[in-house]
């Protein structure tokens, strides 16, 4: 394993602040892949920054939008999810829905109910 993710702040429609409640502060693990991954992608973003004449600073948002290498929306995964069923002719689950659908998933698998609340913590 290469590391993890500490989150310790919340994304509002008014601006970024601290997490809700104590849960909201949480360090999630990171498989090798996810590390892999993330570092590809953030040198992408890096190099769509650099071409914008746009400096990468390590407090930036995560995830950018192609358009404009500006935080994506708050909408942005409503958004894809819709784009997605859309496309695909799929019943709309919202991305709460999403955490259900983990849930059971876990459940049916014989994960513990301490194990799937602790995944869920996580989502």
């Amino acid at each position: 394993m290469e590391g993890s993710i500490n989150i310790n702040k919340a994304r509002t429609r008014t601006g970024l602040g601290p997490p809700k409640n104590d849960n909201g502060y949480r360090k999630i693990s990171m498989n090798d892949e996810l590390y892999a991954q993330l570092k590809r992608y953030k040198a992408w973003c890096i190099k769509k920054k650099w071409e914008r004449s746009m400096k990468h600073e390590d407090t930036d948002y995560v995830f950018i939008s192609r358009q404009g290498c500006r935080p994506i929306g708050l909408t942005y995964v409503e958004d894809a999810i819709d784009m997605i069923c859309t496309k695909y002719e799929l019943k709309r689950i919202s991305p709460h829905g999403l955490r259900h659908t983990v849930a059971s998933i876990l459940l049916s698998r014989g994960e513990t109910l301490v194990t799937v609340a602790n995944a869920l913590l996580d989502i």
